[in-house]
Protein backbone atom coordinates (compact mmCIF):
# COMPACT_ATOMS: atom_id res chain seq x y z
CA UNK A 1 0.00 0.00 0.00
CA UNK A 2 1.45 3.48 -0.87
CA UNK A 3 1.86 6.23 1.59
CA UNK A 4 -0.94 8.08 0.25
CA UNK A 5 -3.26 5.50 0.26
CA UNK A 6 -2.61 4.75 3.92
CA UNK A 7 -3.01 8.35 4.45
CA UNK A 8 -6.55 8.32 2.56
CA UNK A 9 -7.72 5.48 4.88
CA UNK A 10 -6.60 7.59 7.99
CA UNK A 11 -8.26 10.48 7.16
CA UNK A 12 -11.42 8.57 6.20
CA UNK A 13 -11.07 6.77 9.98
CA UNK A 14 -10.93 10.26 11.11
CA UNK A 15 -14.09 11.68 9.48
CA UNK A 16 -15.94 8.90 11.01
CA UNK A 17 -14.52 9.34 14.57
CA UNK A 18 -15.39 12.72 13.99
CA UNK A 19 -18.67 12.29 12.65
CA UNK A 20 -19.41 9.93 15.79
CA UNK A 21 -18.62 12.18 18.20
CA UNK A 22 -20.69 14.72 17.04
CA UNK A 23 -23.88 12.19 16.99
CA UNK A 24 -23.47 11.24 20.39
CA UNK A 25 -22.65 14.70 21.93
CA UNK A 26 -26.30 15.60 20.09
CA UNK A 27 -27.86 12.32 21.37
CA UNK A 28 -26.77 13.54 25.12
CA UNK A 29 -28.00 17.21 24.96
CA UNK A 30 -31.33 15.60 24.20
CA UNK A 31 -31.39 13.16 26.86
CA UNK A 32 -33.25 14.59 30.30
CA UNK A 33 -30.72 15.80 33.17
CA UNK A 34 -32.13 12.83 35.63
CA UNK A 35 -32.52 9.59 33.71
CA UNK A 36 -32.51 7.68 36.89
CA UNK A 37 -36.09 7.18 37.07
CA UNK A 38 -36.19 6.96 40.74
CA UNK A 39 -38.39 8.90 42.43
CA UNK A 40 -37.27 11.56 45.13
CA UNK A 41 -38.07 12.06 48.79
CA UNK A 42 -38.20 15.91 48.13
CA UNK A 43 -38.08 18.28 44.70
CA UNK A 44 -38.34 21.91 43.61
CA UNK A 45 -40.63 22.97 41.03
CA UNK A 46 -39.63 26.84 39.83
CA UNK A 47 -41.50 28.82 37.61
CA UNK A 48 -40.03 31.07 35.22
CA UNK A 49 -41.15 33.06 32.07
CA UNK A 50 -41.27 29.82 30.04
CA UNK A 51 -43.25 27.50 32.80
CA UNK A 52 -43.02 25.36 35.24
CA UNK A 53 -39.27 23.96 35.45
CA UNK A 54 -38.92 20.63 35.69
CA UNK A 55 -42.95 20.41 34.02
CA UNK A 56 -43.05 16.97 35.05
CA UNK A 57 -41.20 14.93 38.56
CA UNK A 58 -41.53 11.73 40.05
CA UNK A 59 -41.88 11.54 44.03
CA UNK A 60 -42.38 9.04 46.80
CA UNK A 61 -45.58 8.91 48.92
CA UNK A 62 -45.18 11.60 51.32
CA UNK A 63 -42.60 13.78 49.08
CA UNK A 64 -42.48 17.36 49.72
CA UNK A 65 -42.48 19.26 46.59
CA UNK A 66 -40.89 23.37 47.13
CA UNK A 67 -42.28 25.71 44.51
CA UNK A 68 -40.85 28.84 43.71
CA UNK A 69 -40.91 31.74 41.36
CA UNK A 70 -37.91 33.46 39.29
CA UNK A 71 -40.65 35.72 37.97
CA UNK A 72 -41.03 39.13 39.67
CA UNK A 73 -44.84 38.64 39.98
CA UNK A 74 -46.75 35.94 43.19
CA UNK A 75 -47.99 32.92 41.98
CA UNK A 76 -50.05 30.37 42.91
CA UNK A 77 -49.63 26.49 42.64
CA UNK A 78 -52.70 24.52 42.56
CA UNK A 79 -54.29 21.03 41.91
CA UNK A 80 -56.32 21.02 38.68
CA UNK A 81 -59.31 21.52 37.72
CA UNK A 82 -59.00 25.35 37.14
CA UNK A 83 -60.39 27.03 38.81
CA UNK A 84 -61.65 25.26 41.69
CA UNK A 85 -58.64 22.37 42.41
CA UNK A 86 -61.00 19.87 42.92
CA UNK A 87 -58.77 16.89 41.63
CA UNK A 88 -56.71 17.15 44.85
CA UNK A 89 -58.12 20.14 46.72
CA UNK A 90 -55.45 19.82 49.55
CA UNK A 91 -52.99 20.52 46.79
CA UNK A 92 -53.51 24.79 47.56
CA UNK A 93 -52.06 27.27 49.29
CA UNK A 94 -55.41 29.27 49.43
CA UNK A 95 -53.63 31.99 47.90
CA UNK A 96 -51.07 33.80 46.35
CA UNK A 97 -47.34 33.14 47.11
CA UNK A 98 -45.46 36.16 46.96
CA UNK A 99 -42.21 36.36 44.68
CA UNK A 100 -38.89 35.64 46.71
CA UNK A 101 -41.55 32.83 48.54
CA UNK A 102 -41.96 29.42 48.43
CA UNK A 103 -44.52 27.20 49.03
CA UNK A 104 -44.08 23.09 50.10
CA UNK A 105 -46.40 21.04 49.89
CA UNK A 106 -46.26 17.04 50.99
CA UNK A 107 -48.05 14.71 48.37
CA UNK A 108 -49.35 11.63 50.45
CA UNK A 109 -51.64 10.71 47.48
CA UNK A 110 -50.39 8.13 45.20
CA UNK A 111 -51.47 8.91 41.54
CA UNK A 112 -50.73 11.54 38.91
CA UNK A 113 -51.35 15.23 39.84
CA UNK A 114 -51.59 17.99 37.22
CA UNK A 115 -51.42 21.52 38.73
CA UNK A 116 -51.51 24.98 36.99
CA UNK A 117 -50.28 28.77 38.32
CA UNK A 118 -54.14 30.07 39.41
CA UNK A 119 -52.70 33.42 38.52
CA UNK A 120 -52.00 32.75 34.90
CA UNK A 121 -53.84 28.90 34.08
CA UNK A 122 -51.54 28.39 30.68
CA UNK A 123 -48.30 27.75 32.98
CA UNK A 124 -48.75 23.77 34.17
CA UNK A 125 -47.07 20.41 35.37
CA UNK A 126 -47.72 17.17 36.85
CA UNK A 127 -46.38 15.52 39.86
CA UNK A 128 -46.40 11.83 39.60
CA UNK A 129 -46.64 10.45 43.02
CA UNK A 130 -45.16 6.93 43.87
CA UNK A 131 -44.74 4.27 46.49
Amino acid sequence: MSFSRVAMYAAGAGVLVLGLAIYVSQIQETRPARITGLPEDSASVVLTEQGFTPKEITVKAGGTVTFSTDRDKPFWPASDSHPNHTIYPEFDPQGPVSAGDTWSFRFDKEGDWKYHDHLRSYFTGTIHVVK
